[in-house]
Parts: C-alpha cells; sequence; structure tokens
C-alpha cells in the first residue's frame, strides 16, 4: 500500500509496505522501465535542506521513503499518518 507522497520541508517522501514496492519493481521490469528508490535517513534529510545540488538529486527519485524513526515522527506528526 502506498500512501503519499507527503511535502516535508520540500522533499517528497512516501510511506509504504515492502509489497507496493516489490509490485512496482516487477511493474517496471516487465515495461523494462528505470524505478529510482531510497531510503531517507535524518542526516541526508537534513544535508538536502542546506545542499540544493543533493536535494535536486534526491527530487529525481520515483519513491524516497523514511529509513529514520525522525522522519517516521514527523510524516506522522504532520499528516497523521502512522
Amino acid at each position: 500500500m502506498l500512501i503519499g507522497p507527503f511535502d516535508v520541508l520540500g522533499l517528497k517522501l512516501v510511506a509504504c509496505d515492502h509489497a507496493f514496492i516489490i509490485d512496482e519493481i516487477r511493474k517496471r521490469i516487465s515495461k523494462k522501465k528505470s524505478l529510482l528508490i531510497s531510503p531517507l535517513a535524518s542526516q541526508t534529510f537534513i544535508q538536502a535542506l542546506y545542499d540544493s545540488k543533493l536535494k535536486s538529486y534526491l527530487d529525481n527519485f520515483d519513491f524516497l521513503f523514511s529509513d529514520s524513526l525522525w522522519v517516521k515522527k514527523s510524516l506522522s506528526f504532520l499528516y497523521k499518518i502512522h
């Protein structure tokens, strides 16, 4: 299941389960299309706020999802998701 995307300080983050990502990978493989996904740690998140080049790289990802308790708490606080 995909929830999002959510804007958190200019970055678009998604909340999803493993099944969604695996299904998306399978779809892209069958269509021979690329897929750029990444977990986003707190440190990278904060660095992107101050580094416009890093932020522009992250903006090109299809899916950025939280790999950090603090980023997850931000989503929960701002958008009331769990």
